[in-house]
């Protein structure tokens, strides 16, 4: 692996949009996954809001239900519901939705590097030098770590 400009350690959503916009601007970017495919371990819901999912121009394949109403409830068991017209959240299979993150990140130009654990991580002055597996470093100018 070469110099980059920005090295991004993790292939989950947040990891694959900061690649993808920063790919769009231009800068070379290396995304590090520690697993062999995208979206492999998944540790969080699928809920996303409805302005999440508009910025982020989620496909909407990825989409398995709308949320038009909620129950908020109070620590005494008691609740209120809201209900809108409009849904404002949506409920996405995580890893179409991870996949199709690092798809759009890739069309952009970053370069992703899968079964790539990181396991350390020197920064100086004017570079980020990550070596992965003990065995192997790449070197950028930035490091986003959104493992």
């Amino acid at each position: 692996m070469s110099d980059y400009d920005v090295l991004i350690v993790g292939a989950g959503s947040v990891g694959s949009r900061a690649a993808q916009r920063l790919a769009a601007f231009g800068y070379r970017v290396a995304v590090l996954e520690k697993n062999q495919q995208i979206g492999h371990k998944l540790s969080c819901t699928g809920i996303i809001g409805r302005e999440c999912a508009e910025l982020f121009e989620v496909d909407r394949s990825c989409f398995l239900q709308e949320a038009k109403s909620a129950k908020l409830f109070a620590p005494c068991g008691e609740y209120i519901t809201v209900n809108r017209e409009e849904p404002q959240a949506y409920i996405v299979d995580r890893l179409a939705f991870d996949r199709s993150m690092a798809r759009k990140a890739q069309d952009a130009g970053a370069e992703y590097h899968l079964s790539s654990k990181v396991s350390d991580i020197a920064i100086s002055d004017n570079q980020v030098v990550i070596e992965i597996d003990q065995r192997k470093t790449v070197s950028g100018k930035a490091v986003l770590l959104a493992s």
